[in-house]
C-alpha cells in the first residue's frame, strides 16, 4: 500500500487515522475528479447548516501523480469518509466501509500471542533477576569494604609516626587481631624490616617507617615507628597475605 494514501495523527494523546480521497474513489471506480466534486459539494452544505463549526475538516492536501505534478486530494478521517459515502449505494458503501477497517487493523500495534507474552515476561523477570542480582553485590562489596575505609581513616588521624604496640591496638579494635610480635615476624619475612627490627633503608626513604634511640636498662637502642603511609602499606601487605579480605575477621 502506498504509505501516502493514509495519514496518522495524534490528538489528545489518541491516534487519529485519515485516508486519502484517492482511496475512495479506488474503492467506488470513480474518478478522482468526482470524489473531489463530491466533497467540496459535502463542505459547501456543511458550511451552510449548523454543522458549520463542527469536527469535520476534509484537510485538504497535495500528492504527486505519475508525471510528478501536484495534484489536490481532501485527507478524510473515518467520520468524514462515512459521511461521504452515506450518500453512495449500498454496495459501495460496504466496500469503503470494509476497506477503513482494514486500514485501522494494520495501523493498530501487534498484540503479542500468548507464548511471545510469556516470553516477554520470561525476559523482563530475567533482567529484574539479574539486575536484583548486581545491586546484592554491590551491597556486599560495600559492605566488604567498609572496615577497609574505617581503619584507613584510622590511619589517617594519626599524625605523628607511633608504636608497633599502638599499631596492633588500632588493628585489633577493628576486628583485626594480631599481635606485635607477629607483625614484626611477617615484615622481617617479606624484607621490610632487618633481624634487629629496624626498617630497611629503603623503606625509610619511602617514609614508612621512623627510627628513635629510646634508653633501656641495657642501653640506648633503636626503636621503629610506623607512620600514617606505612600503617596503610603494611595493612594491605597483610590482606595479601591472608589472601582474602574476610579471613582477617
Amino acid at each position: 500500500m502506498d504509505n501516502n494514501l493514509i495519514k496518522t495523527e495524534i490528538v489528545d494523546n489518541y491516534p487519529i487515522v485519515k485516508i486519502s480521497s484517492r482511496i475512495i474513489a479506488e474503492e467506488t471506480n470513480k474518478n478522482h475528479a468526482d470524489i473531489l466534486r463530491d466533497i467540496r459539494n459535502l463542505i459547501e452544505k456543511l458550511g451552510q447548516s449548523k454543522y458549520a463549526d463542527s469536527s469535520y475538516t476534509f484537510e485538504l492536501s497535495e500528492y504527486n501523480n505519475s508525471q510528478g505534478k501536484k495534484q489536490p486530494e481532501y485527507l478524510l478521517t473515518k467520520k468524514e469518509a462515512l459521511l461521504l459515502i452515506s450518500g453512495y449505494n449500498p454496495v459501495l458503501r460496504a466496500k469503503i466501509i470494509d476497506r477503513l477497517e482494514e486500514l485501522e487493523k494494520q495501523l493498530q500495534p501487534k498484540m503479542p500471542t500468548h507464548i511471545e507474552a510469556l516470553r516477554l515476561y520470561a525476559d523482563e523477570l530475567e533482567k529484574n533477576q539479574l539486575l536484583l542480582q548486581q545491586n546484592n553485590q554491590q551491597a556486599t562489596q560495600i559492605k566488604e569494604m567498609q572496615p577497609k575505609v574505617d581503619i584507613y581513616e584510622k590511619f589517617l588521624e594519626c599524625k605523628n609516626a607511633i608504636s608497633m604496640s599502638q599499631y596492633t591496638a588500632i588493628l585489633s579494635s577493628n576486628g583485626f587481631d594480631i599481635g606485635r610480635n607477629r607483625i614484626f615476624k611477617y615484615l622481617k619475612d617479606d624484607k621490610l624490616l632487618q633481624s634487629n627490627n629496624t626498617p630497611y633503608q629503603k623503606y625509610r626513604d619511602m617514609e614508612l617507617f621512623e627510627v628513635i634511640m629510646v634508653e633501656t636498662e641495657a642501653g640506648w637502642k633503636p626503636k621503629t615507628l610506623i607512620t600514617s603511609k606505612g600503617m596503610k602499606y603494611v595493612y594491605d601487605l597483610l590482606i595479601k597475605k591472608f589472601k582474602r579480605y574476610r579471613t582477617l575477621y
